[in-house]
């Protein structure tokens, strides 16, 4: 793997230092997989499950619409909330004694992502990451910065359960605030230890992190801030996790700032709803403008599990000009690969992880991480 680089911060964006909240949303949307058919003016209870979607409000069914989930298009439900969060679904709270107990727990919360990074590994290591992958989010520093000592009493209990001797919490050596914040409170927690990284572009992916602590991904649990948050809630409240933190950032807005919302909230009714747009002329983008996308219409995109962040942008023309050969995407890309080759030959290669360092880095903005990103191919050129 190549150096990685920093990506120079916007010194123009003000981030605001607390965390919004936006929980009553007029609207959710319930995207749904199954075809199946429901009425309207069903009431549908708060917690109530549809597949891998939950009803984060209670509320009827008004009506219907198509959302955009990743890169699928979906039809979804519309449930129009009667702010009365009837719920239906509760799960008694008790102490978790051990690693199958806990299994269970996370199938029952639908919590699949967490559980499919613990079970089936022989753990010997325990990180917890509070760096951002996507460079305009500040999810994971505001969560430590608001609830360290709810972090740590988290990570705490984990030790006991997976049978850890102690843990690493890893953060950019630029996060003051954050780092302030652990460390007045770190030495209560004798099992846990911080470990300060460069403020470098990628160094939030697991196999960077492992890298930099010489540690070794098979016996390696890397956890986010965000991922403990939810265990907290899961194993000391009991809750079940419909609310997500999101960022919203970029240039041609007034004020940054991270949102604690409900998952299936309408991204274009939080806008109007929050963000004081300063330029008329401006692109939105999903989780950063390096890897994200770029919206063409805000309309049919709602808050699901990964969407970190939402960026407007100033709109800028890029003239785009022939390859001249410099050799830069070459050198910047973290998993060597020839990029300008793959972009000739229009052929995916399996191991660009679509971070988008290529394009960043291009004298002549050509798009190429559109040839060299795209899954899995038979083919592969390095």
């Amino acid at each position: 793997m190549q150096t990685l680089i920093k990506i120079p911060e916007n010194k123009n964006i003000t981030l605001d230092t607390m965390i919004n909240l936006y929980l009553d949303p007029l609207k959710i949307y319930i995207p749904i997989i199954k075809k199946e058919k429901f009425k309207l003016n069903t009431y549908i209870y708060k917690n109530t499950y549809f597949d891998s979607f939950i009803a984060s409000v209670s509320g009827k069914i008004t009506g219907s619409k198509k959302v955009i989930v990743g890169k699928k298009t979906l039809p979804a439900l519309e449930i129009t909330n009667d702010f009365k969060e009837n719920n239906n679904y509760k799960i008694s709270k008790k102490k978790i004694k051990n690693k199958e107990e806990l299994f269970n727990l996370l199938n029952v919360y639908h919590l699949t992502n967490i559980l499919n990074k613990i079970k089936g590994k022989e753990l010997i290591n325990f990180v917890v990451s509070a760096i951002d992958i996507d460079t305009y989010a500040y999810n994971e520093l505001m969560l430590l910065t608001n609830y360290a000592k709810k972090i740590c009493d988290t990570i705490n209990e984990l030790n006991r359960i997976l049978n850890i001797n102690e843990a690493t919490i890893v953060i950019q050596n630029t996060a003051f605030n954050a780092i302030k914040n652990l460390t007045s409170i770190i030495g209560t927690y004798s099992n846990i230890n911080i470990k300060l990284l460069a403020d470098y572009y990628l160094m939030g992916y697991d196999s960077f992190i492992c890298k930099e602590l010489n540690f070794n991904d098979n016996n390696t649990l890397i956890l986010s801030i965000n991922d403990i948050y939810n265990l907290y809630n899961i194993l000391f409240k009991g809750n079940i996790i419909n609310e997500v933190f999101i960022t919203i950032n970029g240039n041609a807005i007034e004020k940054a700032m991270v949102i604690k919302t409900r998952l299936g909230t309408s991204i274009e009714e939080i806008i109007n709803k929050l963000i004081n747009i300063i330029d008329k002329d401006y692109e939105i983008f999903i989780n950063d403008p390096i890897k994200g996308v770029k919206v063409k219409d805000i309309n049919n995109y709602i808050i699901t599990n990964d969407i970190k962040c939402i960026v407007i942008n100033k709109k800028v023309s890029l003239e785009i000009y022939d390859c001249i050969n410099c050799g830069m995407c070459y050198k910047v890309c973290p998993f060597n690969i020839k990029v300008i080759d793959n972009y000739n030959k229009k052929k995916f290669n399996k191991k660009c992880n679509g971070c988008g360092l290529c394009n960043y880095i291009c004298p002549s903005n050509i798009d190429l991480k559109s040839r060299v990103y795209g899954g899995k191919n038979e083919e592969e050129n390095n």
